[in-house]
């Protein structure tokens, strides 16, 4: 089955609209909430969803990918993916709220408790919205999923922010989390037309759990691997110094995780659909590398050359130990970019299982290395080894996805020379001349130097690109 060119750069469109509105309003809450609330807030909060990401894991069994995967698409299997996911996530919040006393024990924390109650809650809306979001990407109506994704957030962050004037400290973050689920579960039950019933059938569950079973297991090692690092910090460092962390990976990950996040979405139903088109594939995959590449790079640069001031000049010394983690997971974030596109091509080409299979070495390396740089040196140093495992693990992923479609290394490498070469130059080359006339410590120069980065490096790529000059222009038609 071929995809329309003017339906994907659309749904790019669309997906873009909802994400980059969706992210620009949390990070700025973020921003908001951390100079209003404390280093121990976030870590509370940050601690009570580590736990739950364990349960979360297994939220969906995969049926949700298994669903765009499959090629019928009919209401019978919307409904049986409904049924399946629902009733497993109704039992996973109740082994949460049977845990929750368990783990304010195990952190010596009472205030836990209900901190875990409640945001362990979200798992049944989570359960209930993921068919029928899973309906509209599969047919490409990322329209329709804009006012649910976007909405619930700019409500949320208007009143997470109000809460936390009034005084209301972690429960700020904790009714925001709440609001966003609960909200956009209606929300999607609305725009997606789907009207629930008990209609369900045993061989399309079967069908969908086999599919789903290596993204389950890629799901069990994900949560492990993403969590494993901040037990490491709460037990070794303290609540406070992984206050500092979350604070700092969302900062450093967010503007480039929420590009591949856009880029994804969009990326995995369109390859599903290439899978006997071998040459479309290859050419779909090296663009998609390419388009990302040029908004990750020059990203993760700006993120941590001029960030760091840009804290020390907002929070003062109540932030300040964020400032070199920040600085080394921007770049931990861009090879996270990269990974999670080539594994979106893993599940496209029906090879799920090598996904896992890297989870895994991920996995295994972050308790071998990560977590013994921890222990004895500190938070700083666990940041750098993250860094260069992800580099090393994602290397190894390039190589296998270029053998699998047969698409050389040499020509996915050419994709991030320019884009490297051009970003390095004008971020370190501003950042010097800045901090040669000691304007560091302004904050309207700062901003400046950014805007400024953006506009010349922007002007350097597009003109000597024709290719992406003419895909940007169906990208702002299809958003229309």
């Amino acid at each position: 089955m071929s995809v329309g060119g003017k339906k994907v750069m659309s749904s790019f469109g669309w997906v873009a609209l909802a994400n980059y509105s969706n992210r620009f309003f949390r990070f700025i809450t973020t921003l908001i909430l951390a100079k209003l609330l404390s280093p121990e807030d976030f870590g509370m909060v940050a601690v009570a969803s580590m736990v739950i990401e364990l349960l979360y894991l297994m939220k969906d069994l995969g049926v949700s990918q298994a669903l765009i995967y499959r090629q019928e698409d009919s209401e019978l299997s919307v409904n049986t993916g409904l049924i399946l996911v629902t009733g497993i996530n109704t039992i996973l919040f109740l082994a949460a709220a049977a845990l929750s006393p368990l783990i304010a024990r195990f952190y010596d924390d009472p205030d836990l408790m209900p901190v875990v109650l409640v945001l362990s809650s979200n798992l049944i809306w989570i359960g209930l919205k993921a068919a029928p979001e899973a309906k509209l990407r599969k047919n490409m109506e990322f329209r329709r999923l804009v006012v649910p994704n976007v909405v619930p957030v700019l409500i949320a962050s208007a009143v997470s922010i109000f809460m936390a004037l009034a005084g209301y400290g972690v429960w700020s973050l904790v009714i925001r989390a709440l609001i966003v689920n609960v909200l956009g579960t209606l929300l999607i039950f609305r725009y997606a037309r789907h009207r629930p019933s008990l209609k369900f059938s045993r061989s399309v569950a079967r069908g969908l759990l086999s599919y789903g079973k290596f993204i389950v297991g890629t799901s069990v090692f994900l949560v492990l691997f993403y969590n494993l690092d901040k037990l490491f910090i709460s037990r070794w460092g303290g609540v406070v110094a992984l206050g500092y962390y979350t604070l700092a990976m969302r900062i450093a990950s967010l503007p480039v995780s929420e590009l591949s996040h856009v880029v994804c979405k969009v990326m995995f139903p369109v390859m599903s659909k290439l899978g006997n088109e071998p040459e479309k594939l290859r050419s779909t995959f090296l663009n998609t590398v390419k388009y990302s590449s040029l908004v990750a790079i020059p990203m993760s640069l700006g993120i941590a050359v001029f960030v760091p001031p840009v804290v020390e000049l907002i929070y003062g010394d109540k932030w300040a130990p964020i400032i070199i983690p920040l600085q080394l997971l921007a770049f931990y974030a861009l090879f996270r970019s990269l990974s999670s596109i080539i594994h979106e091509t893993f599940k496209a080409t029906g090879v799920p299982h090598l996904m896992q299979r890297y989870v895994i070495v991920r996995l295994v390396l972050l308790l071998g290395a990560v977590a013994p740089v921890m222990y004895f040196k500190g938070l700083n140093s666990m940041c750098a080894a993250m860094v260069l495992l992800n580099f090393l693990v994602t290397a190894m992923e390039l190589f296998t996805i270029s053998r699998r479609i047969e698409l050389p290394v040499s020509s996915i490498l050419v994709t991030f020379l320019k884009p490297a070469v051009v970003a390095t130059v004008l971020v370190l080359g501003v950042h010097k001349v800045v901090a040669a006339a000691g304007l560091l410590d302004s904050l309207p120069f700062v901003v400046t130097a950014i805007i400024f980065i953006g506009v010349s490096y922007a002007s350097i790529v597009l003109p000597t690109d024709k290719v992406l000059k003419a895909e940007l222009r169906r990208l702002f038609a299809g958003g229309r």
